[in-house]
């Protein structure tokens, strides 16, 4: 990764010495430009006249003149704006073409003959001119990728998913160990739009090939020229330490991992519509403060959120976003449902990744244990003891409230609150724990649970197999 300017400019000076000089421009400059031709209806018959002579241009005549706003300078000075006509054609060629330039002067010379009111051009894009006229030249641009040749595989999946066609790529012996290079690749597109997102092919492109954490550099040639300012893309290296992260052809994703890149194909088997990663959400909490990207997003505001470990901020997270969001409803999916979504669709579902689902350990914290009431029968409790969960539905403190008791039922304490947003779920649902104290602290006890009853297919009911 790059820290400074100066090491960027760097790098951009290199590539150009050894790739983008070398490279040839194919586009052509396109000259668009609007004219809007302020006029009064006593003159129409003649304006017909002209530009009838001039038939391959296109144009047209307005009578409303207020609806454009390039027009409203020019009007609101006339008293009777009902009195006057707008002609607005289109002057397009590519440069070069005299032959076209000519035929648009001598329109301009014949126009001289009728009184403007008002005369305005707007030089302008093809994507505007396409609002305005049907009938026009599309600017051709094209764009060149260097990527590195070990993601070589993975960025013709990428670009083949997304454009329809197979690329040819050729092989740079280019190495340079400033730069962490050993041998590139590159290929060209041809930089259209792309209809299903109204983007450029090269943004479609280069959006996935990050989201794989594939880095890349682009050239872009437009205007009969080449860019020599490489646009640069690329990502820190610990975005990239999940070995999972990747495009999977089947789904036309990039997914993150084998547990989601399965999820998405029980959805997909189950007919289920799916978003992933849609949008990020603010959190701000006293106990965490920062951005959260749920995994999948299906319909009427259901989130799910897959889980391989919980670390202290994914806790949080979670926690954090159902105070916040509760217009959303966020479904956990961890190793404990996850198994079962393993044993119920691996072998019905063509790709399957995931190779096999252990049944996890999990390490709790007990809080609230020195309270007066509870505190006798915490210290009763010796490790390796078993205790067990109950749920507490109608805590006003905590919605998810989890209470550990003893063999006796006494009260000992409750799981922590980033912890019992993750287990309120499976206890509802019936999942079963044994749960073992391990350590005792002054104000904290750890008990080690492991889901029992792995048997029974405890899942959410809208992932359950319908007859199909």
């Amino acid at each position: 990764m790059f820290v400074n300017k100066e090491q960027i400019n760097d790098f951009n000076n290199y590539m150009y010495d050894v790739i983008g000089k070398d490279l040839i421009a194919e586009s052509k400059k396109i000259y668009n430009r609007i004219h809007y031709k302020l006029i009064k209806k006593e003159y129409e018959k003649n304006l017909k006249s002209i530009m009838d002579n001039h038939s391959n241009i296109q144009y047209k005549i307005e009578n409303d003149i207020t609806k454009y706003r390039e027009t409203l300078e020019m009007v609101k000075r006339k008293r009777k704006p009902d009195k006057y006509i707008l002609l607005v054609y289109l002057e397009q060629y590519y440069k070069g073409d005299s032959v076209k330039k000519e035929i648009y002067s001598k329109l301009s010379n014949d126009l001289w003959s009728i009184n403007f009111e008002g005369s305005i051009i707007r030089s302008t894009n093809s994507e505007r001119c396409k609002d305005e006229f049907n009938d026009i030249i599309e600017t051709k641009r094209y764009s060149y990728f260097i990527v590195d040749k070990k993601n070589e595989r993975e960025t013709k999946e990428i670009v083949k998913f997304i454009t329809g066609n197979d690329i040819e790529v050729i092989d740079l012996n280019v190495q340079n160990k400033v730069y962490d290079i050993d041998r590139l690749i590159i290929f060209k597109i041809n930089n259209e739009i792309k209809e299903s997102s109204n983007n450029y092919l090269s943004y479609t492109i280069l959006c996935m090939l990050l989201d794989a954490g594939i880095n890349h550099c682009i050239y872009s040639d437009r205007d009969g020229e080449i860019n020599k300012k490489l646009d640069i893309r690329m990502k820190n290296k610990e975005d990239n330490r999940n070995s999972a992260l990747g495009f999977r052809r089947d789904l036309g994703h990039v997914l993150r991992s084998s547990w989601e890149s399965d999820f998405a194909r029980i959805l997909n088997y189950l007919n289920i519509e799916w978003d992933y990663e849609k949008e990020g959400f603010e959190l701000d909490s006293k106990y965490i403060q920062g951005y959260y990207i749920p995994d999948f997003f299906l319909d009427n505001n259901i989130i799910i959120e897959i889980k391989g470990f919980w670390d202290d901020e994914s806790r949080k997270k979670v926690r954090c976003f159902k105070e916040q969001y509760n217009n959303y409803k966020l479904l956990l999916i961890d190793s404990d449902m996850m198994i079962t979504l393993w044993k119920l669709y691996s072998n019905k579902i063509e790709g399957w990744e995931s190779k096999g689902i252990s049944n996890k350990n999990e390490k709790l914290p007990v809080v609230g244990i020195t309270i007066a009431n509870r505190k006798k029968y915490v210290d009763n409790i010796e490790i390796g003891e078993e205790v067990y969960l109950k749920r507490e539905l109608d805590n006003k403190y905590d919605v998810n409230a989890i209470q550990v008791l003893d063999l006796n039922g006494n009260l000992l304490g409750y799981i922590s609150a980033e912890w019992a947003v993750i287990y309120s779920y499976k206890l509802e649902l019936g999942m079963k724990y044994t749960a073992v104290v391990t350590k005792k602290e002054q104000k904290v006890m750890i008990i080690d649970i492991k889901r029992i009853n792995i048997e029974e297919d405890i899942i959410y009911k809208f992932l359950k197999e319908k007859d199909k």
